[in-house]
């Protein structure tokens, strides 16, 4: 709210993915936690400072706070690249996101649940409606982005949810494979 006081909230899907997956961090930043780094981080800046008390009040589970850490991350990380975050700066540059908006970003863990199965919680709980085998928001998007010629949604996302060190939170949408 702060960034872009004036946007409508809600989410936008890209059109295409990217023609290759990426890695989500190359260097330091692929072993270490950017979330953890910042809590022990004592060097900010003030205007970093004032950055980083609004991403970690915010909720870590938000993809545009997250993705804004990683760019601080990386800024005090020479080493530290982030491929899949590189990689929708790319996509931005060939499809502007709309005025107004906070523009594109990873997804947090929330926001690729709520995408995909239509909530961000009980996905994992077979008696719930939004149970990951039955797709629920997915069902219904995807039919939407094809009317569009888009690229449905199918295969490997990852979020900007770090689940560990070397691990984010993702979905894998592929078919089963035929046994």
């Amino acid at each position: 709210m702060r960034d872009h006081p004036e946007c409508v909230h809600g989410m936008v899907v890209a059109m295409h993915d990217t023609p290759q997956r990426e890695k989500w961090a190359t260097g330091q930043g692929a072993t270490e936690s950017t979330y953890g780094w910042a809590l022990s981080f004592n060097e900010f800046t003030p205007g970093e400072e004032t950055d980083w008390e609004e991403m970690r009040l915010s909720s870590s589970l938000y993809g545009y706070c997250r993705s804004r850490l990683m760019a601080l991350y990386g800024s005090r990380h020479d080493d530290t690249t982030f491929p899949a975050r590189n990689a929708i700066a790319t996509y931005a540059a060939a499809h502007p996101a709309p005025a107004g908006s906070s523009g594109w970003f990873l997804p947090g863990e929330n926001e690729l649940a709520t995408l995909c199965f239509g909530a961000p919680a009980n996905f994992a709980t077979s008696e719930s409606l939004y149970y990951y085998t039955q797709l629920s928001m997915l069902k219904e998007i995807n039919p939407q982005i094809d009317k569009a010629a888009g690229d449905m949604l199918t295969g490997k996302y990852c979020s900007s949810s770090e689940l560990s060190t070397t691990h984010v939170w993702r979905v894998n949408l592929a078919p089963p494979a035929m046994a």
